[in-house]
């Protein structure tokens, strides 16, 4: 993946993020420990995966962390998309459930 807009700024990378998930608690914990990475910059977060279909082109945003359990829609229909609309964009997908 070829990534043009991360900022290299002296000893690290400045990377805008988008937080995707929908338990609030996950988005609490999520923002806590990425504040302490220098150079991530929290763009927004979000709590479905509509939303921040629709908000894809208005936002720049060079990676998005996304539940792989989406209450509203498909993570795979959010990665298609993301891949068509914004094929720059990087994805860290997690889960934190334990069943398979």
């Amino acid at each position: 993946m070829k990534v043009t807009r991360w900022i290299w700024s002296g000893f690290f990378i400045m990377a805008s993020l988008l937080i995707l998930e929908d338990h609030p608690i996950v988005v609490l914990g999520l923002r806590e420990i990425l504040k302490t990475i220098p150079g991530m910059v929290i763009a927004g977060m979000m709590a479905n995966g509509r939303q921040f279909l629709d908000a894809l082109s208005k936002r720049q945003i060079d990676l998005v962390i996304l539940e792989v359990w989406l209450g509203d829609c498909s993570t795979l229909e959010v990665l298609k998309e993301l891949k068509r609309c914004c094929p720059a964009m990087g994805a860290l997908v997690y889960s934190a459930r334990t069943e398979r």
